[in-house]
């Protein structure tokens, strides 16, 4: 089980970083940001972007939002009604979706807000209310009603960390187990 979970979350490291690359891009010039409480408006807004990656002609990767915003001055970006999507051999096999993201560039991460990650093929899913992906450290932290599900077995912690590079993944403050039968 612990083998398929990383595996998992290697995929959702992955989304992450492209989103990441997709915005850093998109926003050489000038990046995105929604939701920044102050009287500051945003350098570049976009609506309705989709972004997808081929690779020898099938697509690896596709990421959509409502609705997106950049402080340059903060180096911040912000997207609302994020879905993004793993692909493989022309099939979506990993979902996210996130009512809100948050990219900060100063820092090298990006959260996602009340995210949900479901594996399509399969019977993983994995509900948090932060999830932070620290690119720079190879490092993913969840917060906040972290639940894991998978077949009958459901566990809820309050927290995670996946460290990437070596392989592990932690949960944290007492996380609970329980099967279903």
């Amino acid at each position: 089980m612990n083998r398929t979970i990383f595996r998992k979350l290697m995929v959702v490291t992955i989304i992450v970083v492209f989103i990441f690359l997709i915005l850093w891009v998109l926003t050489r010039p000038q990046v995105l940001n929604l939701g920044v409480t102050t009287e500051e408006k945003p350098d570049f807004v976009f609506e309705n972007p989709i972004i997808v990656e081929n690779n020898s002609g099938m697509k690896t990767w596709q990421i959509q939002a409502l609705k997106g915003e950049f402080y340059k001055k903060n180096q911040v970006a912000f997207m609302i009604n994020v879905t993004a999507n793993i692909i493989t051999q022309n099939n979506p096999y990993i979902l996210l979706n996130a009512p809100k993201a948050k990219i900060d560039l100063k820092n090298n991460k990006v959260t996602f807000y009340n995210s949900f990650l479901r594996q399509l093929s399969g019977d993983i899913s994995l509900k948090v209310d932060e999830m932070t992906w620290f690119y720079d450290k190879y490092l993913i932290k969840g917060r906040g009603n972290v639940k894991l599900l998978r077949n009958n077995v459901t566990v809820d912690a309050d927290s995670f960390e996946v460290f990437i590079n070596e392989n592990k993944f932690i949960l944290k403050n007492r996380p609970k187990l329980q099967f279903s039968y």
